[in-house]
């Protein structure tokens, strides 16, 4: 579950986030809105990123990989997991156990794995602020809070956003019980133009691989 959530929580940092929130702070969803705009324009990234999660016992986990995405498919990878996604099959493969599990997701399920879906659950259910200066050494980033407006586990989003480029580079998601996660963005490309191949489960390249088809 952990992995999964690590999973949801990158992607969602690197989708357009204008339409997550209902009312808000109106320079912040100016910011939100261009972020929004210049994804649209992208036509394909990769991006290089790393982890840091902390359970409510106070246990670390840190870890790094890479997302492609193309329009409503990605490929992200990490040391533990691989999942692709074609935008209508989905294959998640755990390397330790070295088997792929090969689904096709309900619309209910999609809301826990496929970020398009992920989205508008999200829709009405934050308000955002804007904080003024991220953390960043450029001084080009602004940092953007969001706060559930319903009863939820997690307390508040914060988004580290880059204002020139126009991507978010960090997003931190804190929980009530004082866990947290939080991804940094290393690289970001843009215009990347993938072939749809690399969002599909290619086992001529894993032959070892076993594959659990439960759809």
């Amino acid at each position: 579950m952990k992995k999964q959530l690590v999973c949801i929580s990158l992607v969602l940092c690197l989708l357009p986030v204008s339409a997550l929130f209902s009312q808000n702070d109106p320079k912040a969803m100016e910011i939100l809105d261009q972020v929004s705009k210049h994804y649209q324009e992208a036509n394909g990234i990769t991006a290089t990123f790393s982890i840091e999660t902390q359970a409510e016992n106070g246990e670390e986990y840190h870890s790094q990989g890479e997302l492609k995405m193309q329009e409503d498919k990605f490929f992200l990878s990490t040391p533990e997991i691989l999942t692709w996604f074609d935008g209508t099959t989905q294959w998640a493969m755990l390397v330790d156990a070295d088997e792929v599990n090969i689904t096709t997701p309900t619309e209910e399920e999609l809301k826990a794995v496929n970020p398009y879906v992920l989205l508008q659950l999200y829709k009405n259910g934050f308000d955002c602020t804007l904080e003024g200066q991220g953390n960043s050494s450029n001084g080009k980033t602004k940092r953007v809070v969001l706060i559930p407006t319903e009863e939820n586990e997690l307390e508040k989003i914060i988004l580290e956003i880059d204002t020139e480029k126009k991507y978010p580079v960090s997003i931190e998601m804190i929980n009530k019980n004082s866990s947290r996660n939080k991804i940094t963005v290393s690289s970001y490309k843009e215009k990347m133009k993938h072939p749809k191949e690399i969002f599909v489960f290619n086992k001529n390249l894993y032959p070892q691989t076993e594959i659990i088809d439960l759809r």
